[in-house]
């Protein structure tokens, strides 16, 4: 049996203390054809690529002579390696940070923080942030757009992002540019015109539970046209039924006080609730708010269409299904231009900083403005007669 003679691989030669010095931190590549360095400075990791040993070993020298002189050379170097950081951090980790930042901070939280997670499942959020262009932010849309949601909607998500990046340049100091600014942002769409129909009152609150306490805050809504956030953050201390006055503190656009009026019906509501150890009139959470009003709008609408097909008649289209609970603030805000109130009067009331803003909340019924009509001008006439008398 012949043995097979088995190669001895040859170990590269032994370099001398003084090559080993000469070429520390530095690793040659490729047999030679590109030499990496690798070095720590400050506790910083520092890692470069040079095509020759000499353009490794001059930049080891003066990174090394720079560290022993010039005390503002660590924040120079940690500076630079926050750039490389950010430059390839991905879209979706910073949108986690600014939604732990900043999105917690906001008032409508919320919402902005479940705008974001859905913002994390899209392509955008996997870009490395140097790379949301133009051309990635249009994808996007389409993409947000699949999920057959209003033009004000898609709006939503897109000021969430203009916002993301407005806070990466101007509070992180990031070096980005704000994409939104190269796309035509949708619009706001038509603002909505939804007032209670007849009835639609009535049924709503006839399939509340009994105890529930929504239905005085349906009732208050309309007759204060409040905010939902509002009425679940006034407290007693802030009520006046004396003088019949509520103050809301920290409301929700611009956190101003707001002293509003309180009708016969509001102070006959507040009084007949009991008052809780939280000191909050309403002491409920918000889900359990949304979770009553859903339930009630499904049942009194399933007993609508039930009657109508007893009745043999057609359902109105979006009848009772298509109330919103914000559009009470709508039907009171309607309500107190009907009740005679000028423009600043209800703009006191309901906290409209601009004509425009409180245009999309005003829709006057027009049978109503017939009778207002009437009355003044059997008003006029009542005076004519009685001066030619």
């Amino acid at each position: 049996m012949v043995e097979k003679k088995t190669k001895s691989k040859s170990k590269p030669p032994e370099l001398s203390k003084a090559e080993k010095a000469r070429n520390r931190y530095i690793t040659a590549r490729y047999q030679g054809r590109s030499f990496w360095l690798r070095m720590r400075l400050h506790g910083v990791p520092i890692q470069v690529t040079f095509d020759s040993i000499e353009d490794a070993r001059a930049y080891r020298d003066r990174m090394l002579a720079d560290a022993a002189i010039d005390p503002t050379h660590r924040q120079v170097i940690e500076s630079r390696q926050s750039k490389v950081k950010a430059d390839k951090a991905t879209l979706g980790s910073l949108l986690m940070r600014y939604s732990s930042e900043v999105s917690v901070t906001k008032k409508s939280a919320k919402s902005e923080i479940n705008r974001i997670k859905i913002i994390l499942n899209c392509e955008i959020a996997r870009l490395p942030i140097l790379l949301v262009n133009r051309e990635a932010v249009l994808r996007f849309l389409v993409q947000i757009r699949a999920r057959n949601i209003s033009e004000s909607t898609v709006r939503k998500y897109v000021m969430v992002l203009s916002a993301f990046f407005t806070t990466a340049k101007k509070v992180w100091g990031m070096n980005v540019s704000n994409p939104i600014k190269e796309i035509v942002v949708p619009s706001n769409g038509k603002g909505r015109d939804r007032r209670f129909a007849s009835g639609e009152y009535e049924r709503i609150v006839a399939e509340i539970k009994s105890g529930h306490p929504i239905s005085q805050m349906i009732t208050l809504s309309i007759e204060t046209a409040c905010r939902r956030g509002e009425l679940l953050n006034l407290l007693w201390e802030n009520v006046d039924l004396e003088k019949r006055i509520a103050v809301l503190k920290n409301t929700k656009i611009n956190s101003e006080t707001r002293v509003i009026p309180l009708s016969r019906t509001a102070v006959t509501i507040l009084s007949m609730l009991q008052r809780k150890d939280s000191g909050r009139v309403f002491d409920i959470s918000e889900d359990s708010v949304y979770s009553a009003w859903s339930y009630a709008r499904s049942r009194a609408l399933k007993k609508y269409i039930d009657q109508c097909a007893a009745e043999n008649v057609e359902p109105k289209a979006n009848y009772i299904n298509g109330l919103r609970w914000h559009d009470m603030r709508h039907e009171g805000t309607s309500r107190l231009f009907e009740h005679g109130l000028d423009l600043m009067e209800v703009a006191s009331v309901t906290g409209h900083k601009t004509l425009s803003m409180l245009r999309n909340y005003t829709h006057l019924k027009a049978q109503n403005l017939a009778q207002k009509i009437d009355r003044a001008t059997d008003s006029e006439f009542f005076e004519r007669d009685e001066n030619e008398s």
